[in-house]
């Protein structure tokens, strides 16, 4: 990948396409533990959830 290239990641499967070049790369997915943090804003955001629902 160059500087200044356009890529989209797709956290859920973990393929990273280079939209420049057409290049597919492959990683691994984010875990879904860890994708719960991003989407509660957080690992403070995601803990205050949890102890509010008492889990």
């Amino acid at each position: 990948m160059n500087e200044g290239d356009k890529i989209t990641v797709n956290a859920d499967t973990g393929e990273i396409i280079n939209e420049t070049t057409g290049k597919k790369y492959q990683a691994v997915p984010i875990p879904d533990f860890m994708r719960q943090i991003i989407d509660a804003g957080g690992l403070i955001s995601y803990v205050k959830g949890r102890v509010n629902q008492g889990v």
